[in-house]
């Protein structure tokens, strides 16, 4: 499974309800064959990217959440950071 087949599956799996550690968790057990760690890393990075995305939109439309833009910003890109540093650890 690539990347993109990777974004495929979480935005499938997250109409049904499921966030993204549990889909992790459900990669991490198996559940969608065997990933590579650099696999899982470059789909967590799309991921960001995407969401990033969706963050600075908000703001734009939005002024009581252009408010909290930064810090936002701020809690994703360090989740991510993070999640990405356990899939290198795999490596």
């Amino acid at each position: 499974m690539n990347a993109q087949e990777l974004l495929d599956k979480y935005y499938e799996l997250s109409m049904e309800g499921v966030h993204l550690r549990g889909f992790l968790d459900r990669l991490d057990a198996g559940e969608f064959g065997r990933v590579e760690p650099e696999t899982v890393v470059e789909f967590l990075r799309e991921l960001e990217a995407v969401i990033l995305t969706n963050i600075e939109v908000k703001a734009q439309e939005a002024p009581h959440y252009a408010q909290r833009r930064e810090e936002v910003i701020e809690e994703t890109r360090r989740e991510f950071d993070e999640l990405v540093a356990r899939y290198l650890r795999k490596g």
